[in-house]
């Protein structure tokens, strides 16, 4: 399992002084650098990128906004794919859900890449 808060954020909030917190940082430095040095290592033309999933939230931020639209909006006969709920980021609900540890993951994974992947839309 991966958490999306980084290592310098848990470093902080175990007591290290902040300016020895670099010693401990790992070149990984967030879940997005993870995520894209695996795609990189397996995709013929990283630049090809098209879809970013994240699946099994636990953080204390998207997981309750999560379950709150689920409870709100999804039929309790749809779950699965077929039932799957989706929020453009035109919408409230898609704003809420791209400004969690998780959505603002994808956003710094494209910004760091922007160089190999270009200009991207978000939907």
């Amino acid at each position: 399992m991966t958490w999306t808060y980084s290592p310098r954020f848990h470093i902080r909030r175990r007591g290290i002084p902040e300016k020895d917190i670099e010693q401990y940082i790992p070149r990984l430095n967030t879940v997005s650098d993870v995520v894209w040095e695996t795609w990189k290592a397996n995709a013929p033309k990283p630049a090809t990128l098209r879809f970013y999933a994240v699946d099994g939230v636990i953080n204390d931020v998207a997981a309750p906004l999560i379950d709150y639209l689920l409870e709100r909006d999804a039929e309790p006969d749809e779950m699965g794919w077929e039932g799957r709920l989706t929020y453009g980021l035109d919408s409230d609900e898609g704003k809420a859900l791209f400004g969690t540890p998780s959505g603002l993951a994808v956003a710094w994974l494209l910004i760091r890449n922007h160089g190999i992947l270009g200009r991207r839309d978000l939907r």
